[in-house]
């Protein structure tokens, strides 16, 4: 992951021949450095640009970044987690930039440790907008196939059971005009037929359980 390359490079001794900070500034995924108290020390670029953030020249709190309503759920989910050991991966989180565009973020995190002092938080997420608009355009879909089913399983097929019950009600063994009894037997066909399709529709638009 672009946090295990960031984190560990050093591991690797390329230090001298790889500009980390130029390779860190150019990715296109949100890098932020935030300090033990949750303010922001750094971010790349790409941040900047997707949060219409101007350059870094001090540090800030993270609620001016992900907006005072999203900040205690960072807080809670994101920081405290980490700051205790845990690393977060992948927490998908909500946000509007001052440009008033919802973005959805994948944010993963871990603890910056220098000889067993935290020295800070390092937070990699990457923008899913896309991503989460086509799973919520998926589940609209869905949602309008399950009620096809149900209006075609409980509403259409409402009237043709109470039609197949009137026919039943009818005695065609008494004496009928037979021209009569041919257009009964063949309207009891017909319903039979129309109510085989409806169930061939609600068992086709019926999406899989999950």
């Amino acid at each position: 992951s672009v946090i295990l390359a960031i984190s560990r490079y050093r591991m690797f001794e390329v230090a001298d021949s790889l500009d980390v900070s130029n390779l860190i500034e150019n990715l296109n995924s949100v890098v932020v450095v935030l300090s033990p108290k949750g303010k922001i020390i750094y971010f790349n670029t790409f941040t900047a640009r997707l949060f219409n953030y101007p350059k870094l020249n001090e540090p800030v709190e993270l609620r001016k970044l992900v907006g005072p309503f999203k900040f205690q759920e960072v807080e809670n989910e994101v920081l405290q987690p980490t700051l205790k050991g845990t690393t977060v991966t992948n927490y998908e989180l909500a946000v509007r930039n001052p440009l008033k565009r919802k973005l959805w973020l994948s944010i993963s995190t871990e603890l910056i440790v220098n000889n067993g002092n935290v020295q800070g938080i390092l937070a990699v997420a990457h923008d899913i907008t896309e991503r989460r608009k086509s799973r919520e355009t998926l589940n609209q879909q869905n949602k309008a196939l399950r009620k096809i089913a149900y209006t075609q399983s409980h509403i259409v097929r409402a009237p043709l059971a109470r039609i197949l019950g009137l026919i039943g009600l009818l005695d065609l063994t008494k004496d009928i005009d037979p021209e009569n009894k041919k257009i009964i037997e063949n309207v009891q066909h017909s319903v039979l037929e129309l109510d085989e399709v409806i169930r061939e529709i609600v068992r086709n638009t019926s999406p899989p359980e999950n």
